[in-house]
């Protein structure tokens, strides 16, 4: 598999996949924090277990099949997406402590 981050690129392609990456990595990480929270409140109000345990497998294979294709891209591409992936969580979190009376 070719590296997407190669010399064949122009320096700015390089530079706009590298901003791309990250931007990408953060709705990713949006939609698994939120299907987190999806789970956890399901969970807590009384829902069935069965849908919050397919919406946990599909969840994680969903973020690990997309990890998996970033890491085949090369390590400069992971890191990024990895790095959206981070900020979601951050501001998932925030907001969590907003929301929670």
């Amino acid at each position: 598999m070719m590296n997407v981050l190669s010399p064949d690129l122009s320096h700015w392609a390089n530079l706009l996949l590298l901003v791309i990456c990250p931007v990408a990595g953060y709705l990713i990480g949006r939609l698994y924090f939120r299907g987190l929270w999806w789970s956890i409140h399901r969970l807590v109000n009384g829902g069935g277990a069965a849908a919050t345990i397919a919406v946990f497998v599909l969840r994680f294979a969903l973020l690990a099949c997309l990890l998996v294709l970033a890491a085949l891209q090369g390590a400069a591409v992971l890191l990024c997406i990895a790095i959206g992936i981070l900020i979601a969580r951050f501001v998932s979190l925030r907001r969590a402590r907003i929301d929670t009376p």
